[in-house]
């Protein structure tokens, strides 16, 4: 893999800060207390579990293929919004195979980095903090609960 080529001091700065989670959800860490707690959390199994996901996922690049159903209409409007998209570009329409693997990519490489960098991005970790936090005594290091518990979701219907 070809190493990347190095930011400008203040991209670089930029860069680093929104990777490791400007505005991140877990407050200050500047503190003993939170660094403690954060430890702690970082140390639980299911965070190691995570970590060691996360690391595969960053070095494992063997593909695999699945078959996904797929609303034929849904289909067709991506077939069109690619044409369109290619004609702009001066390009060749990309197959739609390579269109669906594209986008599929792109939402699980985005799962990655948001796990990656701030576990508690994903409900099921945040929850796990806010236990951490309220073990403590910590309830204003607590993330805001803005996601409900999930609902089991029904097998027809597009959401």
């Amino acid at each position: 893999m070809k190493e990347p080529e190095s930011l400008p001091p203040e991209e670089q700065s930029a860069l680093d800060a929104w990777e490791s989670g400007q505005g991140a959800r877990i407050s200050d860490r500047s503190d003993p207390a939170s660094r403690a707690l954060l430890s702690r959390f970082l140390a639980h199994p299911e965070l190691t579990a995570l970590a060691a996901l996360t690391d595969t996922a960053h070095s494992d690049d063997t593909e695999e293929s699945y078959t996904i159903p797929a609303a034929r209409g849904l289909i067709r409007l991506l077939e069109h919004i690619e044409r369109l998209d290619a004609a702009a570009a001066g390009r060749s329409p990309a197959t739609t195979p390579a269109l669906l693997a594209r986008i599929i990519d792109n939402y699980l490489q985005g799962l990655l980095h948001g796990l990656a960098t701030d576990p508690t991005a994903h409900p099921h970790y945040a929850r796990l903090w806010n236990r951490f936090c309220a073990e403590a005594g910590e309830p204003g290091a607590a993330i805001p609960d803005k996601h409900p518990p999930a609902v089991p979701q029904e097998e027809s219907g597009p959401f």
